[in-house]
């Protein structure tokens, strides 16, 4: 087994068999690969052709044309590969029955490797054994024999390769495993094998994480910038709003002591407390004595109408008066005694 057939399967690798076997059989596919069926040289047609006169620009153009006279039928198929610039020519007619199932093929020669002298040599394959001749690392002619040829079929073919290496002598065959990736290019300029694809891909998905990584930093800087932006702005809004600050602080402390000093001061002033009671005590009353004290208030009464019920009957529809008490003293005076109303207290201050 060669170097190039221990390396573990790509994530591209296609899966391989022949056809009528499970898909993948003969080897496994990568976790992304493709199905590819290998035909068995048996069902295949080999043709060759040199182009290496022509500029490898026109080759290509050469090639599809000289494949119209190789084509035994409309039906058939042909996969070209490429070495230097010698054509290799596999044709095959897919089954009729599902020839779509068969889009992905290649020949089952392609899949052995190359001798590593140049030469004649006889290759076991699944189905029969196939005669190669190798000049100068370049396939020059092969032949599929259903059984190991005769001495006469193999130097019929030593003669028609035109070799001039090897004996009559029937070599045993050779018996090789597949190869990975084919020992000829397919010539198509935008295809890749499993390998390329696999290093194709894990570039790009490392690429795809850099770029992310990056944008993700980036935002990171900027998100930062703004921010030490937005705090120096915020400063700046702070410095200019303490004088106002200030100001409303002491304000509010003014305020505070107005509204204090306020409720240090009496709903009512005792002339105005006078001028209503005065107001209403009967005709030739006179205020003789007057007397304060929270929630009472004592006045003496003099001339007038010596009969407490009158003074009584001319409060008792006087709020806030008219809870009073009128005493007789004996001399002809009357002491009014009033308990007035206690302030209500409110949340923050009394009213």
């Amino acid at each position: 087994m060669t170097a190039m057939q221990k390396r573990p399967r790509a994530l591209f690798s296609p899966g391989r068999s022949l056809p009528g076997e499970t898909p993948g059989l003969r080897q496994a596919k990568g976790l992304f690969g493709a199905q590819e069926w290998v035909i068995p040289r048996r069902d295949c047609q080999y043709r060759k052709q040199d182009f290496r006169a022509l500029p490898p620009r026109k080759r290509a153009m050469a090639a599809r044309l000289a494949a119209a006279r190789f084509l035994p039928s409309a039906d058939a198929r042909i996969h070209l590969a490429w070495q230097e610039g010698i054509a290799h020519y596999w044709i095959w007619t897919p089954p009729q029955d599902n020839p779509s199932a068969y889009r992905r093929w290649l020949p089952e020669s392609l899949l052995y490797p190359p001798p590593v002298q140049d030469g004649v040599r006889l290759l076991s394959l699944c189905e029969g054994v196939e005669g190669q001749y190798w000049s100068n690392g370049v396939l020059v002619a092969s032949q599929w024999w259903a059984r190991r040829p005769s001495e006469a079929e193999w130097l019929t073919f030593l003669r028609a390769a035109g070799a001039t290496t090897g004996s009559g002598d029937v070599p045993e065959p050779v018996t090789l495993a597949w190869l990975d990736r084919p020992w000829a290019h397919a010539g198509r300029g935008l295809s890749m094998d499993a390998d390329t694809a696999e290093r194709v891909a894990w570039i790009a998905s490392a690429g795809l994480l850099l770029v992310a990584a990056g944008w993700q930093l980036a935002s990171l800087m900027r998100w930062d910038a703004e921010a030490a932006k937005e705090a120096v702005r915020l400063e700046a809004a702070r410095s200019r709003a303490a004088p106002l600050q200030a100001a409303r602080e002491r304000a509010e402390a003014a305020a505070a002591q107005i509204a204090e000093l306020r409720e240090l001061e009496p709903d009512h002033t005792d002339f105005d407390w006078m001028a209503r009671i005065g107001a209403k005590l009967p005709n030739g009353a006179l205020m003789a004595g007057w007397s304060r004290e929270p929630g009472k208030l004592r006045v003496l009464v003099r001339g007038g109408d010596a009969d407490p019920r009158r003074y009584i009957e001319a409060f008792v529809q006087t709020p806030p008066f008219d809870d009073l008490t009128a005493t007789s003293s004996g001399n002809g005076d009357i002491l009014l005694e009033f308990t007035l109303p206690q302030p209500r207290v409110t949340e923050g201050g009394e009213e």
